[in-house]
């Protein structure tokens, strides 16, 4: 059963692939969100349970002309599918009161005067799944879960 999204973690694309680092570490890094996420070791418990059920398959998101790829159960898509619309439509919490914002629109580039955004996914540590600003990053979220010897943890 699907919980309400409350812990939605962004997702960052590192600018080059480290072959020192293993797992999703490899592929992105995480915006320092709170303590929550980091200090009482919720990446890590999520990433477990994702890890024990590993999905294999991505699914398309779309919201007008805007695509997302999702990576998780099928049971949470809806979800998924609900905060994305909501986050591009800029109707933040009309379903799910979250932590911290996640800046999707920017993703998106809706901000054109705005610095360059490093955000390309949003994983929620709650209910285990990921979506993707594009497939090849979701292809990537793939491979790094199947490499189960992440350094930090995550």
């Amino acid at each position: 059963m699907a919980k309400e999204p409350y812990l939605v973690q962004r997702i960052n694309l590192r600018s080059t692939q480290d072959p020192n680092r293993k797992g999703v570490d490899r592929y992105f890094s995480m915006d320092y969100m709170g303590s929550a996420e980091f200090e009482f070791g919720e990446l890590p418990k999520s990433l477990k349970r994702i890890r024990s059920a590993l999905p294999t398959d991505l699914k398309k998101m779309q919201v007008g002309g805007y695509t997302a790829w999702y990576c998780g159960p099928e049971t949470f898509y809806e979800v998924a599918m609900t905060l994305f619309e909501d986050a591009l439509e800029g109707r933040h919490y009309d379903h799910y009161l979250l932590k911290e914002s996640l800046r999707l629109q920017e993703a998106y580039g809706f901000y054109k005067a705005a610095p360059k955004c490093d955000i390309v996914g949003w994983w929620d540590i709650l209910n285990d799944f990921a979506f993707f600003t594009k497939k090849e990053y979701a292809k990537n979220w793939l491979k790094g879960l199947s490499d189960k010897k992440d350094p930090a943890g995550v």
